[in-house]
């Protein structure tokens, strides 16, 4: 138990007293308080409470002031008075004591370092060798590669841009998407000067530079006798001009890497999407196919025989003999299977990147990892000589509420400049739900009068959750499951759901039952989940982009743009959408099925009787459907604005 000014606080259990008065403190309240009371009434800044309280983790500036208030409550204080708590704009804050409370202060510290409580010689020579021990291992373990110490932005004079390809240490070749007719630029990132090298440049892959040839190697999309697909190209730092290397009728040639001036390895994509080995005789023109399993991306080491390739979840390390594709077992697992950013340290190290990780790995697996303190995650990795180069993203997606009701209109939720997403209507209320990435993870958030609250408080991500009633929700957080209880007060209480599975996509509760697609024992089903005993019953074996129960039990789910039914363990087609192709999602609302189609129609399918009515058009402003209000008649839907992109230079300690 400590006091400061007229309060006492237990720092384990959180409670303050005061006057025989005593209330909980949370636990970020607590963390705050501390850091306060430690500063003896010195400025505590904005980011060390953030690397304190959020350690690795970029907050939004209210998240912070939500807290203080939360303190100035507890402590009788106000933002008007800040008798107790000491606002420095724009810097942080501070206690407000006297000198001598700050005397007092200090002369408690002095007296608590007791020379009994130092630890004997024999103990402190045993935790100093300990400590050598353990530095020289992790020297050892690491191959001396350290930390990320610096971000270090460069300009690159837009927002929007793809394919970053370090040229020399300061010129960049990138793809500049800022508008429509998508531009090749060469930027120097000293004197801030671009050049335009290709115009209206349609990408496909990745794009290479070949010191060999002093040029670069790049998939272009092009229309061929109404078909579309990818040739091959160069272009060239000697002459200044493209040429083709390999023309397409209907598959995507993409992603070469130039072994010698006149051998290409290459990835060609079907329209199925297998992506299987090619190499290329560019004086020839000669094609041979690579023994080699579908894959999504490779990289490869320049002077070397030295691959590294993604195939589904996996990365291997590899080499290709006799046309032939040889890997031993995976290095890395990733949590899906699209393409993540990884790139050639030496011949023997990889750096790969997952969201805001870091991660450094070999032969024998990762041997160090390291989380970024941004809001944005890692998109893209590239290396010139010994400088790491990434390319920091993050997309925004806003939530809109569509009515129906002519004049039908579009109108934002809760802007801004960060990945909104998955809208729900609260049961019995004007209140809508939504996952926002605002607080730095994607936690669930209540807009409430165009006031925002955040509900799920715990720094991981939440990917799925719905709305059991309009008091409480059920979401799953890293695999798990939780319910999440809204107080009158609108506190929260926050449970989790004992089970087995690791569940993947939260689709519908129905009659006390969680419909939800799950791993268990490394197969993925659609099936149903008691809430209140836990049984799991499986209705569907293997995977499903969205499903839903009907109001007579009929089980629809996709596996492609078609919705099907289950029937005697068989998908077959719904007769009478049989013509639909779907846009995204749909939902079950009680007699009908609401969902849109690719040609911009809004349905009503009654399942009752079997037919289907268009009930409305959705445009640009309303593209992916989130949840459906009969009461309303209206729709939520996720909106993509824009991708926000920063080129960043990776300073390695």
């Amino acid at each position: 138990m400590d006091e400061f000014l007229n309060f006492s606080i237990n720092w384990k259990t959180g409670e303050l007293i005061s006057e025989n008065q005593s209330s909980l403190l949370e636990p970020k309240l607590v963390a705050v308080l501390k850091l306060l009371i430690e500063a003896n009434g010195e400025l505590v800044t904005y980011e060390e409470i953030q690397q304190s309280v959020w350690p690795h983790v970029v907050v939004a500036p209210n998240a912070l002031q939500r807290i203080i208030a939360k303190l100035r409550r507890h402590l009788n204080d106000s933002a008007k008075t800040q008798q107790i708590i000491k606002t420095h704009p724009k810097r942080g804050y501070s206690l407000v004591l006297s000198l001598n409370e700050v005397e007092k202060n200090e002369t408690k510290r002095e007296q608590n370092l007791d020379v009994d409580k130092i630890p004997n010689r024999a103990f402190v020579f045993l935790s100093i060798g300990l400590f050598i021990l353990l530095v020289l291992l992790w020297l050892n373990m690491s191959e001396q590669h350290s930390p990320v110490i610096k971000l270090q932005p460069l300009d690159s004079q837009s927002k929007q841009f793809s394919n970053v390809v370090p040229i020399s240490e300061h010129t960049f070749v990138f793809l500049d998407k800022q508008n429509d007719a998508h531009q090749l630029v060469l930027h120097d990132s000293t004197s801030n000067k671009r050049e335009v090298l290709v115009n209206k440049l349609n990408l496909y892959g990745d794009i290479d530079y070949s010191t060999q040839t002093n040029s670069l190697l790049y998939g272009r999309i092009v229309v061929n006798n109404g078909v579309k697909c990818a040739q091959l190209a160069r272009y060239s730092f000697v002459t200044y001009k493209e040429t083709l290397l390999l023309p397409c009728l209907k598959n995507f040639n993409h992603s070469a890497v130039e072994l010698s001036p006149t051998a290409l390895l290459f990835a060609k994509t079907d329209k199925n999407g297998v992506t299987l080995l090619h190499l290329l005789n560019t004086t020839t023109a000669q094609v041979i196919a690579v023994d080699s399993p579908t894959i999504v991306q490779l990289k490869h080491f320049s002077g070397s025989d030295n691959y590294a390739v993604q195939i589904d979840k996996q990365l291997y390390l590899a080499k290709i003999n006799d046309r032939k594709l040889v890997f031993e077992e995976p290095v890395f697992q990733f949590s899906s299977n699209k393409p993540y950013p990884f790139v050639w340290l030496d011949k023997e190290t990889l750096l790969l990147a997952e969201g805001k990780k870091v991660s450094w790995l070999n032969k024998t697996g990762v041997f160090a990892s390291q989380s970024l303190a941004t809001t944005m995650d890692i998109a893209e990795l590239s290396i010139f000589e010994n400088k790491i180069f990434a390319k920091f993203s993050r997309e925004n997606w806003q939530t809109r509420l569509r009515n129906l009701t002519p004049p039908a209109s579009d109108n934002d939720i809760a802007t801004s400049i960060f990945n909104d997403h998955f809208a729900m209507f609260r049961p019995k209320s004007n209140d809508i739900s939504l996952l926002s990435r605002r607080s730095g993870h994607a936690q669930i958030w209540l807009s409430t009068n165009d006031r925002m609250q955040q509900l799920t408080l715990i720094n991981k991500d939440v990917s799925s959750y719905l709305w059991q009633d309009s008091q409480n929700l059920i979401f799953l957080r890293t695999g798990k499951l939780f319910t999440l209880e809204l107080n009158k007060d609108n506190t929260t209480i926050e449970k989790a759901i004992q089970n087995s599975l690791t569940g993947l996509r939260l689709y519908q509760f129905v009659d006390g039952k969680l419909l939800l697609k799950a791993k268990i024992d490394e197969q993925i089903h659609l099936g149903l989940l008691s809430i209140t005993d836990g049984h799991f019953q499986s209705l569907y074996l293997g995977d499903v982009d969205w499903a839903q129960l009907t109001a007579n039990n009929t089980l629809l789910l996709n596996t492609t743009s078609q919705i099907m039914k289950l029937q005697d363990q068989q998908l077959q087609p719904v007769e009478e959408l049989a013509d639909i192709i779907l846009q995204w999602r749909y939902f079950s609302r009680d007699n009908a099925l609401y969902f849109q189609d690719k040609k911009q129609n809004i349905w009503r399918y009654d399942t009752k009787v079997a037919s289907k009515t268009k009930i409305g058009k959705f445009g640009i402003g309303s593209l992916f459907m989130t949840d459906f209000s009969i009461e309303r008649n209206a729709m939520l839907s996720d909106n993509f604005i824009a991708e926000l992109n920063e080129l960043v230079e990776l300073t390695i300690q």
